[in-house]
């Protein structure tokens, strides 16, 4: 009789541990059906919540949440997805309940931004949304990035999220992303000058990603105002050429905005000397780009200048805007004629292809550009 009962013991104890495992084989598939079995789990009731959620059916996700929170009373997502469907005031209640849990819930982070919205909290809907980018990236928190920054006072707000440094990766994916629209991408560039002039790499770094989302969406002409906002040096922008005697200039540092910069696979050195000027000297018999500098002109005539000496037959300068090409010469004073406003022009000192054995090179003291009356 003992081993009888000892047999099924073991038996109701395989049927038992079978109907236990069983959710837990379907949960991957059909999380809302293992939920459905398991009361008891709030591992699988958060799960099929979160699967309904990212279906875009909230509302039959919040049955689960509220299960999740009846089998796990302090379950923080259980909390905000139950609240689901509730009056303003009700939900509101079990979203701050929720947060107290923790930061690092994503749905109860979105759900108090979109409360903070309505309410016109957004002090509040910046710390949520600098929560979601820690906690999601960028692909979630941007979209409501923009929507702050579109509001009155956004901007300051989220410029203060930013001085925290709390994650630097997400504010960099941030503004790497495309801008859905020209006010979001403008409302960018406010936000972005608004960052501490004086942090070096971070803000080169945010400039550059920026400028890439900036390209992406087409919005070009955006670039060089980023860059004269963002770096705060408006004394030495004021002419249409920045650093013409060449003082700030560093070969070997990556360029952004409107800076020198030195071309990539350049075939040709630059040499920086003690007081300002470049020598330039040819390395390959090639034609290609040396040196570049983004600028930003008017249509109507202009007078361009270059300064220095040396085998000025090997290279020229190039404006481009669109598809359209001047050509001017490596030194001396000639005029051209801009046919259009171009925001985004670029100027570049190339060289022009001559055998080996003609390598030259020059020295460049100063490079203008003023628009004739």
């Amino acid at each position: 009789m003992r081993a009888l009962g000892a047999g099924i013991a073991a038996a109701l104890l395989g049927v038992a541990g079978c109907i236990a495992f069983i959710p837990q084989m379907i949960a991957a598939s059909q999380p809302a059906e293992a939920a459905r079995f398991a009361v008891w789990d709030a591992g699988l009731q958060r799960a099929a919540a979160q699967s309904l959620l990212q279906t875009d059916t909230p509302e039959a996700a919040a049955p689960f949440g509220k299960a999740a929170v009846r089998a796990m009373p302090y379950d923080q997502l259980g909390l905000a997805v139950s609240s689901i469907g509730q009056s303003a005031n009700d939900r509101l209640i079990a979203l701050n309940n929720a947060a107290a849990l923790g930061w690092r819930d994503a749905p109860t982070n979105i759900a108090l931004t979109e409360a903070a919205f309505r309410e016109n909290e957004l002090e509040i809907a910046s710390y949520r949304i600098d929560a979601l980018g820690r906690i999601e990236g960028a692909a979630v928190a941007g979209p409501l990035a923009d929507r702050l920054i579109l509001r009155e006072g956004g901007i300051a707000l989220l410029a203060n999220r930013a001085a925290m440094h709390t994650s630097g990766a997400w504010w960099q994916e941030y503004f790497r992303s495309r801008p859905e629209t020209r006010e979001a991408a403008q409302a960018r560039v406010a936000l972005i000058s608004r960052f501490d002039k004086e942090d070096g790499a971070w803000l080169r770094a945010i400039i550059r990603d920026a400028e890439a989302g900036f390209a992406e969406a087409g919005f070009n002409d955006l670039r060089l105002p980023l860059w004269r906002q963002a770096t705060g040096e408006a004394a030495t922008k004021t002419g249409i050429i920045y650093d013409p005697v060449f003082r700030l200039f560093n070969p070997a540092k990556a360029g952004i905005g409107g800076e020198w910069r030195m071309a990539s696979a350049a075939p040709a050195t630059l040499d920086v000397g003690a007081s300002g000027g470049i020598t330039v000297t040819q390395t390959q018999g090639i034609a290609g780009a040396v040196l570049i500098q983004r600028i930003s002109l008017d249509q109507g005539p202009y007078r361009f200048t270059a300064t220095g000496e040396g085998a000025a037959d090997v290279f020229e300068w190039q404006i481009e805007c669109g598809d359209t090409k001047a050509i001017l010469p490596a030194l001396g004073t000639t005029t051209v004629a801009i046919a259009e406003k171009c925001p985004a022009a670029v100027l570049s000192l190339v060289t022009t292809k001559t055998a080996a054995s003609r390598l030259g090179g020059m020295t460049l003291e100063s490079v203008t550009l003023e628009p004739l009356e």
